[in-house]
This record gives structure tokens, sequence and C-alpha cells, in this order.
């Protein structure tokens, strides 16, 4: 046994080495300086210190603080970008550097929830790693995701984490995925190392995948997600190297907790990495050329195909039911923006908030340089990739950049053609959810592709200082339109309080409205709610929250009623509601979201105040709680009443 794990020990090392194809790249993987790097890490903490003030001002709503800390994102890129750029980098160099972007691009990205969690989804896997550490067991319903106790393996490890350490779950959150994000750039760089065989080409790749709408915000918040990303990768480092080495077994054996951990953590990364090994052994089968046997060749990806359909099954298929809607509602808002039957106006938000126009040219700019990019660069990666009637067509001194007939790369290539679908589904209403989540397996095809182009086609060998700044440049502006792309306006948080904004809803009064429910109520009542509100009461307060999601019914439609009557009752009997929590802050804004409860009607005027105080005149129902904004009504008595009107 001992021998075996030594044996497995030193098959996995090779991981994490060089692979370079040509003189220049082989220098500098040779070459162990740092270069630029000390430097450039005092200048970024200048950087993120800077957005962080410019954050603290715009709480104060103060004109200025949006654009300086965009302005910070671009200066802790752009001279990292440059640098990147530059052919005479060292390998050393590149990791460090982009192990340095992605810190402080992390660090910009706590600035928004530096002490507490704040994100919508951040909420729904609490909620779900709170009920792990109450109970000591998994699958307890989560009715905020019911899908998400069935994919546990994020809270499972967050919740390890802080039964050890006893440090707070959040803490221990932002541990994790501060980890897991460096982790998984280290690990992107060697996967596009593998496949291009040069450290530069990678280097790039890895800069343009950080343009990615979800790299900044929504891939690095407490999501199952943001974890199976990461496992993902580390998939397809494992398989290049199963392609190199000739002791393949004991590399599968080190593959399979990657795999299972993946099926384990999220649906819809489990089955695209399934679907990205699958691509791989046909394309390398299809060319009749690998030396590898079919046995060998297919081996990997019939593995995480059977371990992820294997859980989904075990679990009762719940991805389809929580999907198939989705994907359909996007399809369809799609075919009709296609065929000019209107669409979701981009940069403007569903209460009629539109993004400052600096911003909307930069994302603008971003989109036209990433398809300008894809448009040199396609066929140079097909032609480099070794697809034959495209070969010819380039210069000679191109023919040793890359290897011959690399089937991952031609795969790569074809992904990305769900980069502009992303941008369709993202100018629709149910579509921007796909079209967001669509985007980080876009841009591992953009990456690379876009790299080559720089290397072969935009800036080669040249060491002209302007050409290395311009493309940095333009990485800078691909990351600033990321961010924009993933968060809006609101990464640098809010000057007060908006409904329905998620984030920008969350603040301390609600917080303690929550949080008085555990103390005086006790836990694991049926309580009802806007869309903000129930996540801190299923988070701070304990309590079960009524959802349509998971209970199939629409109390916002009993709280939103004119009158109350037979109908309304007969929803909170069925419901076995005792609690509505009512903010009468509802009624004074449009909901930012575009709806106060679940999706469903467009809402064109906020409600009357009058309709949310209806209760206060109905026998049997009391008010316990009330702050002047918010209140609570017991509506038990009444549900339980053989006499109720």
């Amino acid at each position: 046994m001992t021998s075996f794990l030594q044996s497995a020990v030193g098959i996995a090392r090779p991981l994490f080495a060089t692979s370079t194809a040509y003189p220049q790249d082989q220098a500098d993987g040779e070459r162990s300086d740092w270069g630029w790097f000390p430097s450039l890490a005092i200048w970024t903490s200048v950087t993120v210190a800077a957005a962080a003030a410019a954050a603290e001002a715009n709480r104060y709503a103060l004109g200025w603080a949006a654009p300086v800390f965009y302005a910070s994102i671009a200066l802790l890129v752009l001279p990292l970008a440059g640098r990147l750029v530059w052919p005479q980098t060292s390998r050393l160099e590149r990791i460090a550097l982009l192990l340095l972007a992605a810190l402080g691009l992390f660090l910009i990205r706590m600035i928004h929830e530096p002490t507490a969690f704040l994100d919508h989804d951040t909420f729904l896997h609490w909620a779900t790693a709170n009920d792990i550490m109450r109970t000591g067991r998994l699958f307890t319903p989560n009715p905020l995701l019911p899908i998400s106790p069935v994919y546990p393996g994020l809270e499972i490890v967050a919740t390890a984490l802080s039964e050890m350490s006893g440090l707070p779950i959040f803490v221990c959150a932002q541990l994790l995925m501060a980890i897991v994000r460096l982790v998984f750039v280290v690990a992107l760089f060697l996967v596009y190392e593998r496949i291009s065989g040069s450290p530069r080409v990678a280097s790039l790749a890895v800069a343009v995948y950080m343009g990615a709408s979800s790299f900044v915000y929504f891939d690095t918040m407490f999501s199952y997600g943001s974890l199976a990303i990461f496992f993902l990768v580390l998939a397809l480092l494992i398989d290049a190297r199963i392609e190199q080495t000739d002791r393949w077994l004991p590399v599968l054996i080190i593959a399979l907790p990657v795999l299972a951990a993946l099926a384990v953590t999220h649906h819809l990364t489990a089955f695209i990495a399934s679907l990205l090994l699958a691509a791989f052994a046909a394309f390398e089968i299809a060319s009749r050329k690998s030396s590898r046997s079919v046995l060998r060749i297919v081996t990997l990806p019939a593995t995480a195909l059977l371990l992820t359909a294997g859980w989904s099954a075990w679990t009762g298929n719940p991805t389809e039911s929580y999907l198939g809607p989705v994907f359909d509602g996007a399809i369809s808002e799609a075919t009709r923006l296609l065929s000019f039957g209107g669409g979701r106006l981009p940069f403007v938000a569903e209460d009629g908030t539109t993004a400052p126009l600096w911003l909307r040219e930069i994302t603008i700019l971003s989109v036209l340089l990433i398809c300008l990019g894809l448009a040199t660069s396609f066929f140079r990666a097909l032609a480099i990739a070794g697809v034959p009637v495209l070969w010819a067509r380039f210069p000679a001194q191109w023919r040793e950049l890359f290897r011959w007939d690399n089937n991952r790369l031609v795969v790569l290539t074809l992904v990305t053609f769900a980069y502009p679908l992303s941008i369709i589904l993202r100018m629709t209403r149910a579509g921007w959810e796909v079209g967001n989540r669509i985007g980080p397996f876009a841009f591992l095809g953009v990456g690379i592709v876009v790299a080559i182009g720089l290397v072969t086609f935009w800036q080669g060998w040249s060491q002209s200082r302007l050409r290395a700044s311009t493309i940095g440049a333009a990485l800078a502006i691909c990351v600033i339109a990321g961010v924009f792309s993933g968060s809006g306006n609101y990464i640098p948080g809010s000057p007060g309080y908006q409904v329905a904004a998620d984030s920008s809803s969350i603040e301390p009064m609600a917080i303690s409205a929550a949080t008085w429910t555990r103390q005086w109520l006790g836990p694991r009542n049926r309580f009802f709610s806007d869309r903000v509100n129930r996540l801190l009461l299923a988070t701070y307060g304990g309590q079960q929250v009524i959802t349509t999601l998971y209970d199939k019914y629409d109390l916002g439609a009993v709280e939103f009623s004119e009158r109350f009557g037979p109908q309304e009752l007969d929803a909170i009997r069925q419901t076995s509601l005792s609690y509505f929590l009512i903010d009468m802050r509802l009624a004074e804004q449009l909901p930012l979201m575009g709806f106060y409860f679940d999706p469903g009607p467009v809402y064109r005027k906020p409600p009357d105040p009058r309709v949310l105080q209806k209760f206060n005149d109905i026998a049997g129902v009391n008010r316990v709680f009330d702050n002047g904004y918010m209140s609570i009504i017991n509506v038990a008595t009444l549900r339980d009443s053989p006499n109720a009107p």
C-alpha cells in the first residue's frame, strides 16, 4: 500500500511541471527570477486600498466614488497585464503575477462583504450549512434552494472547517473561497500550458479568462458553483496528465475523488465537465492518430459521466425540475429577441435605473474586443491544433509553436461558440442568469483562443512598450467590464436601502428583526416574507420560510391582495403558515430585481400601503412585532379557527 501511494504521488507531481514546445519558452521556463513581482505587489496593495476608500465614499453617495472604484481595478490590472504580455517575462514571474491579480481582485470582491454575507446566493448555501451544523445530518430540506441540500459538497467542506477551527461559518467560507481561487488560477494556467506548450500563451489565456463576468464576483462567493468550477479545472489537468503518461491507472485513482467531489457539489458544472472530457476523448478517437487504446481514452470521461449521472439519479434527478423551467424560459425569450420580438433593455434595471454612460461604453467595448480577438484567432487556433485544411495558410515560423493534432485545443476552440450565446441570453429577462452561468465555461475556450491571437498576430515577439501597453489596456477593459457585467454597479456597495435589490436591501434593521424572531418566537416557525427578508429569516432567524419553489404556493398574492377573503385564508391553511413579516418599504419603490417575492408578474408601480395594512382589521390576527417599518403578523390563530371569515 505504501509503495502504491508513493507511486501515486510520483505520478501526480508532474501535473505541476512545465511543458514547453519551443526555444524561447524553454529559456523563459528555466529562468527563476521574480522580475517586477515585488514592486507590483506593493502597487496592488495600494490599488486595493484605493478601491476600499472609494467603496466607503460610495456609501455616502459621493459622485466620484464609483469611477474611482473602477479606476482602481484598472490600475490594478493594467501593469500586471502589461508585464504578462511582455515576451521575456519568466514562467515563475507569470505564475506569481497571476496569483497577485487573483488575490487583488478577490480582496476587491471582499470589500463588498467584509464582515458578513450579503449576496443572495450566499444566504442560500449558508442556510444549508446551518442545517448541517444544527442537525448533524445531510439532506435537510432548504426551501430557499431545494437543490442545495442534495449537492452539499461546498457546505460539507465549510462546516468541517468551522467545526475544526471554531471559526464562524462566514470566516471559513471566505478563507475557503480565497484558497480555491488561488489554486484555481494555478491549475488553469497549467491546463493551458499543457495544451499550448507555452507559459506565455497560458498566462495570457488566464488573464483573458479573468474578463469573464463571473470571475471576480459570482465565482468567488460562497456558492456551490464557485467550488465546482475549481474541481472542473482539476479534472481537466488530470486528464491532460493521463494522456502524457504510460502509468495512467494511478492518476485515474487520483482523479476519482476529484470527480466524485464535483458530482456532489454542482449539477451543471459536473455535467459540463463530463461533456468536455467526453469531447476530448471523441476528438482523439476520431483523429485516428492516437497511440493510446480506446479503453484508456474513454475511462476518465466514462467515470465522470457515471458518477455525475449516478448521483443525480440517486437523489431523484432534481436537476431537471430545477433547471428545466429556467432554460425553457431563457430559450423562449432568446428566440423572441432574435426575431425582433423585444427583450430586456441592456444596462437598465427593472426599476428603471440606468448604468452610467462610461460603464456602458466600457462593457460594449469589452464585447467588441473579445469578438475581435476571436475573429482573428479562431482559425489560427484550429490551424495550430493541426487541422490540415487550415494549417498551410499560416507562416512557417508558427509551425513549431504548438503540438501537432491537439484535440483539446480543437474542442476549446469550438467551445467559444458559447460566448455569443451567453451574450444573447444576457439580453433577456429569463435568460440573464443562464447567460451569466454559461460565461465561465465559454471563457475556457475564449481565454486560450484569444491568447493565441495575441501571441501569433497582435504582438508576436515585438518588444514595443506601446504595443504591450495597448494589449494590457485591452485586458484591463475586459476585466472591468466583467466585474460590472457580473454584479451591476453594486459591488462597491449601495449608498442606501433599495427594494428587492439583494445585497442593497440587507441592512441592520432587517437583520435585527430576523434575529428577534429566533430569540422570542423560537426557530422553525412557518414564515412568509419578501425575497430579501426571507433570506434573513432563514439564516439569522432560523425560521422555516415559505417559497414558491419549494411549497408551490404564491403567498405574495395573499400579501398584495386588496382584501382578505376565503381564497387567501385557504392559501394560509394549505401552507400551514404561522407568521407574515411585512416590510412597509416595499410600497416605496419598484423592485430592482423585477419582483418582490419570486419571478412572476412584472410590476409597473409599487403596491398601495393600505394593501400591506389589511391584516390590522382582521379578527384573530395579532401583530407581535413592529419597529415602524417592519411588522410581524401572527396568523396561526386565524389559520386554526373553524369560524374564521
